[in-house]
């Protein structure tokens, strides 16, 4: 794209006001040049529609995980409350099996203890 037309060019991509990923993506499908996302990035962030209705809880881009050659090798885990109560969530990555541990306390010999139980 000429340097000339950029700036029209950005204009058009972030017209529906996608957000950041969303726009770099279609900029991607379509179009070109040095510095491509560096110039989106800056034209998101001078955005004033974006930053009067950007959501304070953004969702951040998935992060890609290697699957493990055998169950529990490698485990996902939280912790969380529901119903005024707080639980250890674990899930294996090989085959997805989940563990749903109670706490009665948040402390880490508790969240330990429960670990060594799996």
């Amino acid at each position: 794209v000429p340097l000339e037309l950029r700036k029209y060019v950005l204009n058009l991509l972030h017209e529906p006001h996608f957000g950041l990923e969303k726009t770099k993506c279609r900029a991607r499908q379509l179009v070109y040049w040095p510095g491509l996302n560096k110039d989106i990035e800056n034209c998101i962030t001078k955005c004033s529609v974006c930053e009067y209705y950007q959501s304070s809880n953004v969702r951040q881009p998935l992060i890609p995980h290697k699957i493990p050659n055998l169950p529990f090798n490698k485990i996902a885990a939280d912790i969380c409350e529901f119903g005024g109560k707080s639980y250890l969530i674990v899930q294996d990555y090989f085959s997805r099996w989940l563990e749903i541990l109670p706490l009665r306390n948040k402390t880490s010999e508790e969240v330990i203890g429960k670990f060594k139980s799996l």
